[in-house]
């Protein structure tokens, strides 16, 4: 480069070497954003929300779902691609069904299946990421509460279906048998809520002739036992329907079961 400063004077020659041309402009990598302040953290690019960070349904519900519980997803770009959700439990609920544990879409739907008359509150953690963005948001947590519903109680039979005893054999008194029924919840799998609801039972003769027998109807007390008296000179074979309810409301009761009891001949 030549330049003259004063017309007649000397010309200055300069190596283009001498004025070292701009930097590039320099773009950090995502290593290099992590250690920048946190407003620059490639987990603050991608963002998103919930709707709703309790959900609660009531057992036995099935499968569920949430429409919109992920909104506001970004990635502070305009290529993010398409995005995809992580849902971790934090701990084990058990209150799922097998396979039913929640998933969110790509939608933001969040989707799960509770597992029959279980229930309780599970903590889990979901995390957003896009397919053209190698970075992923920070986790948010959130909760599903299963609510524990009032259930049918549930026993056994535990002579089975038939009982059997002699003519005049309880016509005296009344015949007790003790522990004619077994295994009697007030719901299938124990819940807390419900150990110290009251069972009553319900016996009804499936026919007025079923009740000719008796002088005392069939009964059955809160433990189980079977009582009964028959007439004097009175035989054969009557039918009854048996069934259970408890008193935590809601009208329930287990379904009916039919046992006979016979009065053979002497």
């Amino acid at each position: 480069v030549a330049y003259t400063g004063i017309p007649g004077g000397d010309t200055l020659v300069l190596d283009a070497g001498m004025f070292p041309s701009a930097p590039a402009p320099h773009h950090p990598t995502t290593e290099e954003a992590l250690h920048e302040s946190p407003s620059g953290t490639p987990a603050d690019w991608v963002t998103f929300e919930v709707k709703d960070g309790a959900v609660r349904v009531e057992e036995d519900s099935g499968w569920s779902m949430v429409a919109h519980f992920a909104r506001g997803m970004a990635c502070g770009t305009a290529a993010c691609g398409a995005p995809s959700f992580s849902v971790v439990e934090r701990g084990s609920s058990g209150v799922f069904a097998p396979g039913g544990g929640p998933r969110v879409d790509a939608a933001g739907g969040l989707v799960f299946e509770v597992a029959e008359d279980r229930y309780g509150r599970a903590v889990f953690e979901v995390v957003l990421s896009f397919a053209a963005v190698e970075a992923c948001s920070r986790p948010i947590t959130f909760t599903i509460e299963v609510l524990p519903v009032n259930d049918a109680p549930t026993f056994t039979l535990a002579f089975g279906e038939e009982v059997v005893v002699k003519e005049d054999e309880a016509s005296l008194e009344p015949l007790t048998i003790r522990s004619f029924l077994t295994g009697i919840v007030a719901e299938p799998f124990e819940i807390q809520s419900e150990r110290k609801q009251a069972v009553t039972f319900l016996v009804t003769p499936l026919s007025p002739d079923d009740e000719q027998l008796f002088s005392l109807l069939p009964s059955v007390s809160a433990n189980g036992d079977l009582t009964f008296m028959t007439r004097s000179d009175a035989n054969g074979v009557a039918a009854f329907r048996l069934s259970a309810s408890d008193d935590g409301g809601a009208g329930l009761a287990s379904p009916p079961v039919v046992f006979r009891i016979v009065v053979e001949a002497v």
